[in-house]
């Protein structure tokens, strides 16, 4: 079972709901068995429709165990370019979908197969 801080999940829905229409990325930490911050890259961009993370600007010791972002509709499921994205960046990925709330958000193994979760 994936854990996610409740603080976590709340500075995901703000920034994505700053980042609409726009995609909001990040990558995500873990301490304890919970996945509980999400780091923001400088230089990544959001757009309609694509989230870019400035490899060369992520930090050597970022210790990240995956990936965030935000789908401006509430589709949540992985396109193919996030299945790329997930197969080289960690082993747990979020999507959370508009309107960027608790039931909008699916959590994804590196391999796209849905993992279940629980926010606390």
């Amino acid at each position: 079972m994936i854990i996610l801080s409740k603080d976590m999940i709340e500075f995901l829905k703000m920034a994505a709901k700053n980042s609409f229409p726009n995609e909001f990325v990040g990558l995500l930490r873990e301490k304890h068995g919970i996945i509980s911050e999400i780091l923001v890259i400088p230089g990544s961009q959001g757009g309609k429709g694509f989230a870019l993370l400035q490899p060369h600007m992520v930090p050597i010791i970022s210790d990240s165990i995956g990936s965030v972002h935000s789908h401006p509709s509430n589709n949540t499921t992985p396109s193919k370019q996030d299945l790329l994205f997930f197969q080289r960046n960690g082993k747990i990925h979020i999507i959370i979908g508009y309107p960027y709330e608790d039931k909008t958000i699916t959590v994804y193994d590196n391999n796209g197969k849905k993992q279940d979760f629980l926010i606390r």
